[in-house]
């Protein structure tokens, strides 16, 4: 954290709740700011977060074992500049896609529906990269939209693994769509990590490599790789 620290100012109504009779640090309401700072020496990247911030109570033991209440501020972020990441996007993975699950990946603290929706828009954008079709010609020829639910059962062709991933992402943001109320952090964290795991599969492909290796090593039965011939002449 940077030296300023955190800096929480009360809010209006919050601080006139005072004067009333029944008052107690729970109906505290603050909004605050802080300042990060990369703690790695060759990043030194700088983070600005808001929120608001409120006191839930604490329950300690004192020397002579009573238990003693205290307070403690509790901070709510709803937002960080730059974005902060909840997975490290692979480097083999497009522009496209990156900036689109980025987008998601700022939207999480404050609204969980535009998070949703906005991992449903790297699903769109990955598919794009994989070539499959955003539009066709209908029996009226007429250009039309491909629905994302038929985009994902044509990239089965491609690779049935991959679409499953895709899919339960695109539920993710159905939901989104409709009833974002519904959702949870938890549930936007979830779709995070199966589309990470998506990406994975889709662009880095280190469990087919290895799935190669293995089967390559159980061929040979352990024995050493054949060493190739060397292409320089002797004179």
């Amino acid at each position: 954290m940077a030296k300023d620290g955190v800096k929480s100012t009360e809010t209006g109504p919050s601080a006139k709740a005072r004067e009333h009779e029944s008052w107690d640090p729970h109906w505290i309401e603050s909004q605050f700011v802080a300042t990060f700072v990369c703690a790695n020496g060759e990043c030194g990247e700088v983070v600005v977060c808001c929120g608001k911030s409120t006191f839930d109570v604490t329950f300690d033991y004192d020397h002579l074992g009573n238990i003693e209440q205290g307070w403690q501020e509790v901070f709510i972020p709803s937002f960080f500049s730059p974005p902060l990441h909840f997975f490290l996007i692979p480097p083999e993975c497009p522009d496209e896609v990156a900036q689109e699950i980025s987008r998601a990946f700022a939207a999480a603290w404050s609204d969980l529906g535009s998070a949703a929706n906005r991992t449903r828009s790297a699903v769109e954008a990955l598919l794009t990269e994989r070539k499959v079709p955003k539009t066709t010609i209908n029996k009226n020829r007429k250009r039309v939209g491909i629905k994302l639910h038929d985009r994902i059962v044509r990239f089965r062709s491609q690779d049935a693994e991959g679409a499953a991933y895709l899919e339960a992402v695109k539920w993710l943001g159905n939901t989104g769509s409709h009833s974002a109320q519904e959702l949870s952090l938890d549930d936007i964290l979830d779709g995070f990590e199966v589309f990470e795991h998506a990406l994975h599969h889709i662009y880095v492909q280190r469990d087919r490599v290895i799935k190669r290796i293995a089967k390559e090593m159980t061929r040979r039965k352990g024995r050493p790789k054949p060493r190739r011939k060397s292409k320089l002449r002797k004179n």
